[in-house]
């Protein structure tokens, strides 16, 4: 096992060193060459993280009145601004065009459910639900519109998307760099001088995740794709990490950032529930399912 603290690599067993030999011959990439690139380049970053925490804990350290520590959240989100559809600009028990949901939720109640006037998709028309107009925001016209439809119910790319399959040595690399975002957006959101350090997940954790996960979308159980992988713009199917809770929650938990809060997600439902609860983010997506494979339209894509 790597030792995160320090910079020195252990000394492999002979068994796995011929099979590293082994991979390198026949990849022909060095892997412990890239492994050991790797740890430097981790513990860098580990460092300057670090350093830091530790000055903006110095510079505040003088203004703690308490000797409680308090968790402080520095930025508090507020819900995304939402313009609801008034009842009188609406027909009695107006349905949504795309998932014929009921439009009769509310911020408080049922926020994904509640109507818009003035769509941001460029593809749906009012009255649409907010859901269904945060989803189709990833659709620039009506092909990748019934490709995303698609891929949501059943799970398929269109065939003229080709998936590559990355070495481990590249998914790797790109769970090493997705954590480091996630760490820098995490630290972002406390005010580390005002308390103790929160709980953050670890590099490891999230590549475990990653593994056992199976790289497929929590919600959805489809598989997602990295960036890299996909030779075409389906961002939908894109790789994206995500916070079981949502952000306004976070006041004094310091354990919001650690693993178990953490899930892999699809950019199409992350774009859809952005900062909604899990459940009403399944919510949505059961209506909208049911909706859709119920279409006669949806014959062309089954």
């Amino acid at each position: 096992m790597v030792d995160p603290t320090t910079n020195t690599f252990p000394v492999l067993p002979e068994e796995l060193r011929k099979k590293l030999r082994t991979a390198h011959a026949t990849y022909n990439v060095d892997f412990l060459d890239q492994a050991k690139q790797l740890l430097v380049r981790r513990q860098r970053f580990e460092d300057r993280r670090r350093k830091r925490l530790e000055t903006r804990f110095a510079k505040g350290s003088d203004h703690i009145i308490s000797k409680t520590p308090v968790l402080i959240s520095k930025k508090r989100r507020m819900r995304d601004p939402i313009q609801l559809v008034h009842r009188k600009r609406l027909p009695p028990q107006p349905r949504c065009s795309e998932c014929n949901v009921r439009l009769d939720g509310n911020l408080e109640t049922s926020p994904l459910s509640a109507a818009v006037l003035e769509p941001k998709s460029t593809v749906v028309s009012a009255p649409v639900c907010v859901g269904c107009d945060r989803l189709y925001t990833l659709a620039s016209n009506e092909e990748e519109k019934q490709n995303i439809t698609r891929w949501i119910v059943t799970g398929q790319l269109p065939k003229s998307i080709d998936v590559k399959l990355l070495k481990p040595i590249d998914q790797f690399m790109n769970v090493e760099a997705a954590a480091e975002v996630l760490l820098t957006q995490a630290e972002s959101f406390y005010d580390i001088a005002a308390g103790p350090l929160p709980v953050f997940f670890h590099q490891d954790e999230l590549r475990q995740l990653y593994r056992e996960n199976g790289c497929k979308d929590s919600i959805l159980k489809h598989e997602v794709y990295w960036p890299a992988a996909l030779d075409g713009a389906a961002t939908y199917a894109h790789i994206e990490f995500d916070n079981v809770q949502p952000l306004w929650t976070m006041t004094n938990d310091d354990d919001f950032y650690s693993i178990k809060n953490m899930q892999i997600m699809s950019k199409a439902l992350k774009t859809v529930k952005k900062n909604s609860r899990l459940d009403e983010l399944e919510q949505w997506l059961n209506g909208f399912l049911h909706t859709k494979r119920q279409m006669q339209t949806l014959r062309e894509y089954t």
